[in-house]
């Protein structure tokens, strides 16, 4: 960040771009395989802690935006580390954004589904024309976020596929009441389309 700044006369955001890809079903998963999954989520938190300390010193505006998955909200089959780095960049995100928000720095995520190097080989893209779903379409999104124009957008992630953007979030639903004391167990399981609808 502090070479940044003194190469361009100022930084006023940054993007975390970095992905890393290891097909592993779980019972197959080793250590070594979470902890490399975990970089991308390490270097996010790293790179907005610093951007915020330099924003914060110079008393400047700024956003941040990091890379995610939409695994980390749909889980994929033999991925489950990389979702799970992906969702904790997620939840990094909303967290971050309401402690930075003070300082007016904005951060957000955009999970991507675009051909690139690391997923070009996947099914999906097999089945896919060349040249769409490429990656200028998150970089635009990701441009767009970094600049003035989104200085209300605050702890979101965006899905972007092609010419598609959209808003990836968890929800919480209505649930239901026990009444007058905790559920029995076949309440729970009388009442679970209500619970989770």
């Amino acid at each position: 960040v502090a070479e940044a700044a003194a190469a361009l006369g100022g930084l006023d955001g940054a993007a975390a771009c970095a992905g890393h890809r290891r097909d592993r079903s779980v019972l197959r998963l080793k250590d070594e395989d979470v902890t490399d999954a975990l970089v991308p989520l390490v270097g996010a938190v790293r790179l907005t802690r610093a951007l915020a300390r330099h924003l914060g010193d110079a008393r400047r505006p700024g956003s941040v935006v990091l890379s995610t998955s939409p695994s980390a909200f749909f889980g994929v089959a033999r991925q489950s580390h990389h979702a799970a780095a992906a969702a904790g960049v997620v939840a990094f995100v909303r967290s971050a954004a309401l402690e930075l928000r003070r300082q007016n720095i904005r951060v957000n995520a955009v999970a991507p589904t675009a051909r690139s190097r690391l997923t070009e080989d996947l099914p999906l893209f097999k089945r896919v024309r060349e040249g769409s779903l490429g990656p200028e379409h998150p970089a635009r999104l990701m441009a767009y976020l970094l600049s003035e124009r989104a200085e209300g957008v605050h702890g979101e992630t965006l899905g972007v596929a092609g010419g598609r953007v959209y808003a990836l979030q968890a929800r919480e639903s209505t649930g239901a009441f026990a009444s007058p004391g905790p559920f029995g167990y076949a309440e729970l399981g009388e009442r679970w389309d209500e619970i989770v609808a």
